[in-house]
């Protein structure tokens, strides 16, 4: 395998840590992009509301509507 070393990092790790990416990569891409991409967009984006709602207006963490907003958005994948 050609790896460019990385000074202080062995060429058996750098083997390792290249097969792994391979295989992440080679999972990740059984999902169609759009899926993957938009499922991340639309958390990230209902996590920058709550963040607002809580950090600009004021809003309590523990009310109703904001514990349930939060189960929402933790319900998404990462």
């Amino acid at each position: 395998m050609n790896i460019d070393l990385i000074p202080g990092v062995s060429e058996e790790l750098m083997g390792d840590v290249a097969v792994r990416v391979k295989e992440l990569m080679k999972n990740n891409m059984k999902l169609p992009l759009k899926e993957k991409a938009e499922r991340n967009k639309d958390k990230e984006h209902l996590e920058f509301i709550y963040a607002r709602l809580i950090h600009v207006y004021h809003e309590q963490e523990n009310i109703d509507f904001m514990i349930k907003f939060k189960q929402i958005i933790d319900g998404y994948e990462r």
